[in-house]
């Protein structure tokens, strides 16, 4: 019966060295399948980053654009502002002139008036001046 389980376990060892051996080596396959997958995985995401980082460029790269181009916009907006302004600015200008002008004929019109007016009293002076002493003269003579 001793004997039975000694061959026993001499089989199951002599069976169990070629298994175990067996099995180191499919763990080494296992290893080598796994390097090889962590490198493919490596490469793949290094060629993801790579992209993605070239997909942040490009976003960075138009997000520059359209802030060179509301910048332009901004720009176009305040030289149109003020081209608003001036144009007022011109308006007022002329009506003021245009205002001062007409308050100046106006004056002008009515110093011309004024100078007439005096004029035409100082002829009516000088006139009844005149007839009075043509009168005085003739009333001088009749007395003579």
């Amino acid at each position: 019966m001793h004997t039975k389980y000694l061959i026993f376990v001499i089989l199951t060892i002599y069976v169990s060295i070629p298994y175990a051996h067996a099995e180191k080596e499919t763990v080494n396959e296992r290893l080598i399948r796994v390097e090889e997958s962590i490198k493919s995985l490596d490469l793949r995401l290094t060629q993801q980053i790579d992209l993605l980082r070239k997909d942040i460029d490009r976003r960075f790269d138009d997000s520059s654009k359209d802030v060179d181009d509301m910048r332009s916009l901004i720009y176009v907006v305040i030289a149109s502002l003020f081209s608003i302004i001036a144009l007022i600015c011109a308006l007022i200008v002329f009506i003021v002139r245009k205002d001062k002008q007409t308050v100046s004929d106006s004056a002008n019109q009515n110093d011309f008036l004024i100078v007439l007016k005096k004029i035409e009293s100082l002829e009516h002076d000088f006139r009844e001046t005149i007839q009075q002493k043509i009168e005085l003269l003739e009333m001088s003579l009749k007395k003579k």
